[in-house]
């Protein structure tokens, strides 16, 4: 009875390693999967600011335009 009871209390104790290994692996992902997150959302902000810009410019050369249609109307009046 003793032999087997160490040889189930053995098999346990693998079990317990095998599975321990696993979350481990299963941690070290979801920390990747949080920095990848992490990576995206702040490329993800640059592109925001990054298109903000770019509507103030094209914001400012419709301005230009306007005013240049502005002063030819009154040019030619």
């Amino acid at each position: 009875m003793a032999q087997e009871e160490k040889s189930a209390l053995k098999e346990a104790i693998k079990a317990v390693k095998e599975r321990k290994n696993e979350l481990k692996l299963q941690q070290k992902t979801i920390a990747n999967l949080k920095a990848e997150i992490a990576k995206v959302e702040q490329q993800k902000a640059k592109d925001a600011k990054r298109k903000a810009e770019l509507k103030l410019q094209i914001d400012a050369m419709l301005h230009t335009i306007e005013e240049r249609r502005a002063l030819r109307k009154i040019i030619e009046q």
